[in-house]
């Protein structure tokens, strides 16, 4: 038996008020464990140095770990930078 998650009454049979598309605007996107960790990392040893600018962020993460790929790199970069906002 196959349900269609996106139909109002499998939604509200299980008692969600909502539909799916309306959590995007609740919930923000989840990172994962090594982002939040190795985002810590950089704020611990180096959060002096960091901004709210993606791009100084991005040179200084550069320069002091390795990052497995650009895409793990620009995740871990735009956290810490959303990290230094919400500090100001």
């Amino acid at each position: 038996m196959t349900y269609n998650l996106s139909s109002k009454s499998f939604i509200n049979s299980c008692g969600f008020g909502l539909s799916i598309t309306d959590y995007s605007d609740i919930m923000g996107r989840i990172k994962t464990k090594l982002v939040k960790r190795k985002s810590r990392e950089l704020m611990n040893s180096y959060g002096d140095q960091m901004s709210d600018d993606f791009d100084q962020n991005k040179a200084i993460a550069e320069k002091y770990m390795e990052f497995p790929s650009k895409k793990i790199r620009n995740i871990i970069t735009g956290y810490v930078t959303r990290m230094k906002k919400n500090q100001a």
